[in-house]
């Protein structure tokens, strides 16, 4: 039969072995790679967590049925309450940071949403393992990676010139986690015997914590991403002097415009070509689509939404499970993230003008030329 020693050891491993220490937006902080106005929505994310921490040690606390056992739980929610000085209470400490830095806007529903997500799965973990696999969630899980994960904090704030009052929260938790961590490995120990049932348990709410710690972290950079992109287009549009020199632009849709892209896949019946009209617009990106005819566009889907105008031919487009038969000077819209093709079933190329967004979605990460495209050919 294994014993605890060598089980915590394979946690330490799991631990150790988790793509959270790979996570994007942890190694950008580590290095001080947040502005400030991002430095600020983290933090206020990481206050709303903080301060629904205590939920977690009150759920195991409610789930142990002898009050000894209950004790280094006991011991660990007095620490982070403060010792009944709410000027101590660990999350009240983020807090002030995050006022006199940042002030008193709060965040968005949305937002919130996200730190009330993690601490809803830790909590619902909890509640519904048995007391040893909810101890070794918060061992191994919480408090058992606080201390490295914290520093990563530290690290960057350092970098960007955060006082050592300012960075009070993390620095606490680095010295004290480790503490805590330990306690309630042992209780684990103590609540269940060291049998392949409690190993599992135990295994897999600590895999799935780490997983849910990942998961939130990923779900931040999302969410600066498309703050940093939104800012980007919000300056873009506030500035007169940074616009284009020549206001106005003449083109004909018969001439010859830049190329952008087309494909060739013979045995799918895909053959397009698609060109950039060339006029200088900021928000809205006009193409001409020419497709073969008896041949198709790829089924694809992209951020921007785009409004057809047929010029010439005939054909259908497909936006999702629909089909819309087009003829010259039909109009067909065809809205964000919703596949769609565009189908040829005449005798002569088709030929459409699609008037999309781009200029305003390409400035959100992930969004270029061809990310939804299959292939670009040569």
């Amino acid at each position: 039969m294994r014993e605890w020693h060598e089980f915590a050891v394979e946690l330490e491993a799991i631990v150790d072995g988790h793509p959270l220490w790979q996570n994007e937006l942890l190694a950008r902080i580590r290095r001080g790679g947040l502005t400030e106005p991002e430095w600020g929505y983290v933090f206020r994310q990481q206050q709303r967590y903080s301060s629904q921490f205590t939920r977690f040690l009150g759920a195991l606390i409610a789930r142990i049925p002898n009050p000894e056992h209950r004790g280094a739980v006991v011991h660990n929610l007095i620490d982070e309450t403060g010792e009944s000085d709410p000027e101590a209470i660990h999350s009240n400490i983020l807090k002030r940071l995050v006022v006199s830095r940042f002030g008193h806007a709060a965040l968005e529903p949305a937002d919130a949403a996200v730190s009330d997500a993690l601490a809803a799965a830790y909590l619902r973990m909890i509640e519904t393992s048995q007391p040893a696999a909810g101890a070794a969630l918060l061992a191994y899980g919480c408090e058992g990676v606080v201390p490295r994960l914290y520093q990563y904090f530290v690290d960057g704030m350092r970098v960007c010139g955060f006082t050592p009052d300012e960075m009070k929260f993390f620095t606490i938790h680095i010295d004290c986690d480790d503490g805590h961590a330990e306690a309630l490995a042992n209780l684990m120990r103590a609540l269940a015997p060291p049998e392949a049932a409690t190993f599992a348990a135990c295994r897999l709410v600590v895999m799935r914590a780490l997983d849910e710690r990942n998961r939130y972290y990923n779900a931040l950079s999302d969410r600066l991403t498309a703050m940093g992109g939104l800012s980007a287009l919000t300056d873009m549009l506030a500035k007169p002097d940074a616009q284009v020199s020549t206001p106005v632009s003449k083109t004909s849709l018969s001439a010859d415009h830049p190329h952008l892209y087309d494909n060739e896949i013979a045995n799918e019946g895909i053959g397009f070509h698609v060109s950039r009209l060339g006029v200088p617009c900021t928000v809205l990106d006009p193409r001409l689509l020419t497709v073969r005819p008896g041949m198709r566009t790829e089924f694809h889907s992209h951020a921007h939404e785009s409004l057809f105008i047929v010029l010439e031919g005939t054909g259908a487009v497909r936006i999702g499970d629909e089909i819309v038969t087009v003829a010259e000077n039909d109009v067909v819209y065809v809205p964000r993230w919703i596949g769609h093709q565009t189908i040829n079933t005449g005798n002569t190329q088709i030929k459409v003008l699609a008037i999309t967004d781009f200029g305003m979605t390409r400035r959100f990460e992930g969004n270029s030329e061809t990310s939804y495209r299959r292939r670009r050919s040569a």
